[in-house]
């Protein structure tokens, strides 16, 4: 990483997690890393004369045209496509969202949950999976802000069959 303490902390993941590093539950500390860095870089812009210069916005030149954009979020990558008119007004966005990318990867830990908890008092059958989910989306972290408390109502079926059912 281009800043010392992220790449410090990268370093430490690296030995923490592998190289490259695929349990889903570090997703978090990968954030961590991250957001170091985010750190870091601001405090620099911060002391750079240029943040404070007059330039705040370019002219277009030329027709306005369509873009599309990666951006990579807590959640994973996120896809904006924007389409503009004549005048450079946005007119249509289609958003494509990390959680609708992480889908399978989201069914499949859920099923290592159940698989893991079924057997298991309800409570920890739902806290095994709402800790599946929130490796994958910290946005339901932030919105549910305390770990068991997330409303959840899971019914576990195979062939048709309900197994077990769980609420909170």
């Amino acid at each position: 990483m281009e800043t010392p303490a992220a790449q410090a902390a990268l370093e430490e993941f690296r030995e923490v997690g592998g190289f490259p590093c695929h349990q889903t539950v570090m997703f978090h500390h990968a954030r961590l890393v991250e957001l170091l860095y985010a750190l870091e870089k601001l405090s620099m812009c911060v002391e750079d004369d240029e943040i404070g210069s007059d330039v705040v916005r370019t002219a277009i030149e030329g027709p306005p045209r369509n873009a599309t954009a990666h951006v990579e979020a807590q959640r994973g990558t996120l896809i904006h496509d924007y389409e503009v008119d004549s005048e450079g007004i946005v007119t249509k966005t289609n958003l494509i969202i990390a959680t609708q990318q992480n889908a399978s990867a989201i069914d499949e830990t859920l099923g290592l949950s159940v698989a893991h908890y079924i057997d298991k008092k309800d409570e920890e059958l739902l806290n095994g999976i709402e800790f599946g989910i929130r490796c994958y989306d910290p946005c339901l972290s932030c919105a549910t802000h305390r770990v068991g408390d997330m409303k959840l109502e899971v019914v576990i079926q195979k062939d048709g069959k309900t197994l077990r059912e769980a609420r909170r």
